[in-house]
């Protein structure tokens, strides 16, 4: 919604943590692994990929979320992505809440 584009058909919305030792490391071994990571993620130009930076408001450090028309898109992406190096320093990614985007009205008329 912040890049003014239409909403993706599916979402995936989870929480991130990095490993303790990722802040520990040199600044150009993480620039590095986050370049790569951006690389993988490069033929994903359908899927868009929103961070909010969740520090301090609980247990997370960020909260990702991505959309895209086709779920599928979605989950080879999270494939490729954990095929990189940076994927070493995740400490937690669960859970994850996956689906389909429904308007609030459709959400609350399938409630028992």
């Amino acid at each position: 919604f912040l890049a003014g584009e239409e909403p993706g058909a599916y979402i995936c919305v989870y929480p991130f943590v990095r490993s303790l030792e990722w802040y520990l490391l040199p600044d150009e071994e993480r620039r590095r692994m986050l370049s790569e990571h951006g690389m993988a993620a490069r033929g994903y130009k359908d899927v868009r990929a929103n961070t909010v930076p969740a520090f301090a408001l609980g247990d997370y450090e960020w909260l990702l979320a991505f959309e895209a028309p086709e779920l599928h898109r979605i989950v080879d992406l999270m494939r490729d992505l954990r095929a990189t190096d940076a994927r070493k320093h995740v400490r937690e990614e669960t859970p994850f809440f996956t689906g389909p985007r429904v308007a609030v009205e459709q959400l609350v008329a399938a409630l028992p």
